[in-house]
């Protein structure tokens, strides 16, 4: 027994003579690692610093370009900001400057409405005031015709073409307008129109004055007479359209507070018969008929 735990105790000591020993080849061995590979290490540092040295010097150089980058910009957008902020206050005083003179002209064009209302009232009182003198004017010419109750005038036709040749004019013409001579006699009218005179001579100083007074309420009536071939339908077409004009302009000038019917008939009277020119049915007889309120007129005339 005692012989077994001696052999336990020697082993046990061998066991730990060998891991002391072993304990310290691996420190030595360890130191020696350590010696080896501190260098190389000391390296790898040095290198990683100089690379991360760089790389920061890099970033902080990207850095400072990208801040000059925005830098410009920021100055750019002031400049722009500046002459934004510029235009705007020019805009401002611009707008001003158009109102007041918006406000001027608001005012000038109220005082032109104004005045404009006053002339219009103006107007429509001399208006009134010519529609009075043009009545008492009428008035005086329709006195006049009343004393002069039939007026004469005569028209002197020129030679037809057809005739002029070897032919000459036997009457003559007072500078008088109302005296006319054939051969050794003499004849004097309230008017002579010349071989030269137009439609409208004729119209204005012989029909004119009695259209106007018919628009005043008179009876009026003009009378074409003469050999067949001096002028008679030439003269009486002529009358009757400048007749037709001066009615219608004398009703396109009146005010709206008058109307007007205006009628007109055509017929002929030949060989005491009376034709309807503006009728289809010639064939029926027509009559003349005397009212007391129109005085002589045709009956069943269109």
């Amino acid at each position: 027994m005692d012989r077994m735990s001696s052999n336990r105790h020697k082993r046990l000591s061998q066991l730990s003579s060998d891991v002391n020993t072993n304990t310290t080849s691996s420190v030595g061995h360890m130191t020696s690692i350590d010696n080896n590979y501190a260098e190389p290490l000391y390296q790898t540092r040095h290198d990683l610093h100089d690379k991360d040295l760089i790389e920061t010097r890099a970033r902080v150089l990207q850095m400072e370009k990208t801040m000059k980058f925005w830098s410009d910009c920021l100055a750019n957008w002031r400049e722009k900001w500046r002459k934004v902020r510029d235009e705007r206050n020019k805009c401002r005083e611009e707008s001003r400057v158009l109102s007041n003179r918006l406000n001027s002209m608001t005012k000038e064009l109220s005082e032109a409405m104004r005045q404009k209302s006053e002339l219009e009232a103006k107007v429509e009182t001399l208006e009134q005031r010519i529609k009075s003198i043009d009545i008492f004017y009428n008035n005086n010419k329709t006195n006049d015709l009343d004393k002069n109750n039939v007026r004469v005038v005569i028209r002197c036709r020129p030679l037809l073409q057809d005739l002029e040749s070897g032919q000459d004019v036997c009457v003559e013409l007072d500078n008088d307008g109302q005296t006319i001579r054939v051969a050794s006699r003499q004849f004097t009218f309230d008017t002579i129109f010349s071989m030269d005179s137009t439609q409208t001579d004729v119209f204005t100083h012989s029909a004119k004055h009695i259209i106007d007074c018919v628009l005043q309420g008179y009876n009026g009536t003009i009378f074409a007479y003469g050999q067949t071939g001096t002028g008679k339908t030439f003269t009486s077409s002529g009358i009757m359209s400048a007749s037709f004009d001066h009615i219608f302009d004398h009703i396109s000038k009146s005010g709206n507070d008058t109307k007007f019917l205006v009628r007109a008939s055509f017929y002929e009277i030949y060989n005491e018969e009376i034709r309807d020119l503006l009728s289809k049915n010639n064939t029926k007889p027509l009559e003349l008929k005397e009212s007391t309120q129109c005085g002589v007129y045709v009956k069943d005339l269109s």
